[in-house]
């Protein structure tokens, strides 16, 4: 009885849209369901249709919004690559220019030392990209848990078991 009370309490200082989007996505105790069925038709709510429309084009907002900030993200790291690239291939024209030009010939420590270097930059600039679009990627831009959820039910599936449900 005390759970239904928490209910009834918790629901009615929930707006329209909170309570359309609890009732279409979230994992009710059968109390919880109840009480929030009553509190859907004390304030007139019977079809929930509009509410899922709505719901649906924000997670579509949200997900362009974080797609286009990942992109904008990756568009630096390739930027970023690209130079150390340049770089890299700098070093390797010097070694090359030391190797052929007489007057550039200081000995084969230098050009050993420049093609380490040179393959060190581009094995590092590999390894920072991989790892950036990781991070970028699963890390900073992931989806949260509640996103994931909604994307399931709104494709049909069954909600996550691992989501923290509301109530």
């Amino acid at each position: 009885m005390q759970d239904r009370e928490h209910f009834a309490q918790r629901y009615t200082q929930l707006s329209d849209d909170e309570l359309a989007e609890l009732a279409l996505h979230g994992e009710l105790l059968s109390e919880a369901q109840e009480v929030l069925a009553a509190e859907l038709e004390k304030r007139g709510i019977k079809d929930l249709s509009i509410f899922r429309k709505r719901i649906e084009a924000d997670a579509a907002i949200v997900e362009e919004d974080r797609q286009g900030r990942l992109e904008r993200s990756l568009r630096v790291v390739r930027w970023r690559s690209i130079a150390f690239c340049i770089l890299a291939g700098l070093i390797f024209v010097f070694a090359l220019l030391q190797l052929l030009l007489p007057q550039w010939k200081h000995g084969r420590d230098d050009v050993a030392l420049c093609i380490g270097l040179g393959v060190a930059i581009l094995a590092l600039t590999w390894i920072d990209s991989k790892l950036s679009r990781f991070w970028y990627e699963k890390v900073i831009f992931r989806k949260s848990p509640r996103q994931l959820a909604l994307d399931r039910v709104s494709n049909g599936g069954p909600p996550d078991d691992d989501v923290p449900t509301t109530d």
